[in-house]
């Protein structure tokens, strides 16, 4: 699949990302990759009905995004939801409403496209998930779309991606154990996706 897209899709923001702690925190463990779970389409189901019912109209779009929204990929046993709002940095016409619906609002970095993340409280007996929010237009979120987009439709590369995250996954596990950190993960991952990436929106 080639795209013919605008620059700014093929960029990403040099500026620091900002990363603020609101209501989380940067966790330290295992990462620990799961085989593909045919609960995680249901999860994210359950997850995107409550999200649409807390924000109604300002949901403007609700989409499972990340590895566990792939068929036959290999994840983190976390569901990744990407939530579009008219204005990420508005918060007042959205955090009150997520926080009512059980969830806690865990970081910003308005750096990167004005990112904020929520994550369900423990108390709310939901599925554990990442739900990430971006404003309307964001590259972000169409980056992510297009990517998850491929990989549902591209073997080859799907294949690919699971032996790259096996890999980061074992690698991160050998060198910090415990004490891993996802981002440290991601790092290892990350020149296989902008690879991707190139590939993808080649004009």
């Amino acid at each position: 699949m080639h795209l013919a897209v605008p620059p700014l899709l093929r960029s990403q923001p040099e500026e620091d990302p900002g990363y603020e702690a609101v209501g989380g925190q940067l966790t330290r463990g295992n990462i620990r990759i799961e085989e593909p779970q045919a609960h995680w389409a249901s999860d994210f189901a359950n997850l995107a009905a409550l999200i649409s019912s807390a924000l109604g109209p300002l949901a403007l779009a609700v989409e499972h995004t990340g590895s566990t929204s792939v068929v036959g990929l290999p994840a983190k046993p976390i569901i990744d939801i990407t939530l579009l709002v008219p204005d990420a940095n508005d918060e007042s016409t959205y955090v009150a409403a997520l926080q009512q619906a059980g969830l806690v609002f865990w970081h910003r970095e308005p750096g990167w496209y004005a990112h904020r993340m929520f994550k369900p409280s423990i108390e709310s007996g939901l599925s554990d998930a990442n739900i990430h929010i971006f404003s309307a237009g964001s590259p972000e979120y169409l980056r992510m779309m297009i990517f998850r987009e491929h990989l549902r439709h591209n073997s080859v590369d799907r294949d690919a991606y699971a032996a790259v995250k096996r890999q980061a996954a074992a690698q991160i596990a050998a060198t910090d154990g415990e004490d891993a950190l996802v981002m440290d993960y991601n790092r290892i991952k990350e020149p296989f996706i902008l690879d991707l990436h190139r590939r993808i929106f080649t004009d």
